[in-house]
């Protein structure tokens, strides 16, 4: 009987995996995470993307805002592992790169 439930505990996972349920749950998180940790000030200037490998994307509009990003890194990293002990962050990546406005991410949801 545990071994049944063990390989039904795992493919459950497996299909939440696939499927990406899972994703748009850690996505917010992420999100809420970031947004506590770098301010209002710097979270209109970024985009929180993918986590892939333990790693934590993050769209940066201007090179400005991304040094300064750079240079909190490890603090900003250090945060975001106690917020999100489950996700097991590694690193924190910067790119530049477009960054949709929040109100049309509030008009694109509806």
């Amino acid at each position: 009987m545990s071994q049944g439930l063990h390989r039904l505990k795992d493919g459950l996972a497996k299909l939440i995996g696939q499927r990406g349920y899972g994703y748009s749950l850690s996505a917010e998180a992420c999100e809420k995470a970031w947004k506590e940790a770098v301010g209002e000030l710097f979270f209109v200037r970024t985009q929180v993307g993918a986590l892939r490998r333990k790693i934590l994307e993050i769209t940066v509009a201007d090179s400005v805002s991304m040094q300064e990003l750079t240079f909190r890194k490890a603090s900003l990293l250090a945060t975001l592992q106690k917020k999100l002990p489950d996700h097991q962050l590694q690193d924190l990546r910067f790119r530049i790169g477009h960054i949709q406005p929040l109100n049309s991410v509030t008009e694109n949801q509806e």
